[in-house]
């Protein structure tokens, strides 16, 4: 395949949603090529996602091509029956890695590059940011606990269902303090060096909790139990005072490890 055609990607294209519109823009940034939705069976690369069920779906058996795994992470256990037919640069986690047996691998989510790619820098605030996940709004209790939270300019809903990362990014920038029940909430939050705060929503899966302890261990983020959207307003209070990441180093050393490890071969010529 000749450099200059379009680099095919999978990415989850089901539902508008900031984190999964992450992939294609990262990639392209880092690629420097530009990027198309690849078939399930055709692709080049799988990024941005929990995603790894898909390469296990479209190459459980070789393939004439053998794409390459870039940041990508899993849901939960799955069998490993692709694990041969595909090139491993880079995983989301460590958790990941072990489940699928993988040996020394470079960590981190490549939405954490997204803070190269900004519209704009934007001055940070005395703003606080709610992200709440995309299935907490059809969830009657949960959307009752989001609604009557106190909203007002400076205390606002960032809505994950916005496919415009870059929109999203202007606006986690401008927070002194976001609560994300959004994985990729959190992530863009680490990507600023804004101070972040997990929050569980609406249980949409049962192994919810999976996909967010894999990236925390990948920069070294302290675990700390999410709290529910009816404990923000106190909880905001104590955070009040934190204004810096305490594991910056490690998103910057996840940043610069995926940057690095991107495939030359995939790279515009």
């Amino acid at each position: 395949m000749a450099k200059q055609e379009p680099l095919r990607l999978s990415w989850w294209s089901g539902r508008p949603n900031f984190g999964d519109a992450l992939s294609p823009l990262v990639v392209s940034h880092v690629s420097g090529r530009e990027v198309i939705l690849g078939d399930r069976s055709e692709v080049d690369l799988f990024a941005v996602g929990s995603i790894m069920i898909r390469a296990r779906r479209g190459y459980n058996q070789p393939q004439e091509n053998r794409p390459t795994i870039w940041g990508t992470g899993m849901m939960g256990p799955h069998k490993t029956d692709f694990v041969d037919n595909v090139d491993f640069a880079a995983v989301r986690g460590p958790i990941t890695a072990s489940l699928l047996g993988l040996g020394q691998l470079p960590f981190g989510d490549p939405g954490l590059i997204l803070s190269e790619l900004a519209k704009t820098e934007v001055e940070r605030g005395d703003r606080v940011g709610v992200i709440p996940h995309h299935g907490d709004f059809k969830d009657p209790q949960t959307k009752g606990q989001i609604a009557a939270l106190p909203w007002s300019d400076d205390f606002v809903l960032i809505d994950p269902r916005n496919d415009d990362p870059l929109d999203v990014a202007d606006q986690i920038q401008a927070c002194r303090h976001v609560f994300s029940a959004s994985l990729h909430g959190l992530i863009i939050a680490d990507a600023f060096g804004v101070p972040n705060t997990w929050v569980a929503g609406r249980e949409i899966h049962s192994t919810a909790s999976f996909k967010f302890l894999d990236y925390f261990l990948s920069v070294g983020r302290t675990y700390q139990a999410p709290i529910g959207f009816a404990d923000i307003v106190d909880a905001e209070k104590s955070v009040r005072s934190i204004s810096a990441l305490g594991y910056a180093d490690g998103v910057a050393s996840s940043r610069q490890a995926l940057i690095d490890a991107f495939p030359e071969r995939l790279k515009a010529a």
